[in-house]
């Protein structure tokens, strides 16, 4: 059989539709005549029989997905960073006091034991630093961890703090810890290092 509009040759007797154009190809009678459905104006004939119909997926469904995608995301951000803060904070032994030099006894009588500074004895101060990227940070030369460092208890006094990562300046100041108070230096920006 042969298609009337795009003229293939080799469509199989009673196919209702061309393969390549999609057009309906006339039936035809045993005696080889084309058979012509009555149709009238106001009727209309469509055969899907052949058709097999192309799943769609609805769009509420991808909004659905796409809403629960963004609600996952959310809580997981959420849980991460409030989880930043769950963790007990870290303390830092304070620096062994610097005792001045014992004077010779005079007379007999021993001497007075010398009392630790009135800051040894006072609260910790807490520190939290942040730093654009992530840096290590130490503390008069010892090793805390990486940025964010969250309350961190720390003796009362000046301290020297550093925060370096490599390919990037380190990032070095001297603070002063306020005994029960908390200081955060949150401006730290790290800068490329020059090559």
């Amino acid at each position: 059989m042969r298609c009337p509009h795009c003229g293939r040759a080799d469509i199989p007797d009673g196919a209702k539709f061309c393969i390549d154009c999609g057009a309906s190809v006339p039936r035809r009678s045993s005696g080889g005549s084309v058979v012509r459905p009555r149709v009238s104006k106001s009727s209309l004939i469509i055969d899907y029989d052949d058709v097999v119909p192309r799943r769609q997926r609805p769009r509420a469904r991808m909004a659905a997905l796409a809403g629960l995608g963004v609600a996952v995301v959310g809580v997981g951000a959420w849980l991460t960073l409030s989880s930043l803060g769950a963790s007990p904070p870290a303390d830092l032994p304070a620096p062994p006091p610097r005792a001045a030099p014992a004077a010779p006894p005079i007379d007999s009588t021993p001497a007075p034991q010398p009392r630790a500074p009135e800051s040894a004895r006072a609260a910790p101060g807490l520190l939290s630093l942040n730093s654009v990227p992530w840096g290590s940070v130490s503390i008069d030369g010892r090793a805390v961890g990486n940025t964010p460092v969250l309350d961190l208890r720390i003796a009362p006094g000046a301290h020297r703090v550093r925060v370096q990562r490599p390919g990037f300046e380190p990032y070095e100041r001297v603070i002063s810890v306020v005994a029960g108070r908390r200081l955060r230096i949150t401006d730290i920006s790290l800068a490329k290092q020059r090559r």
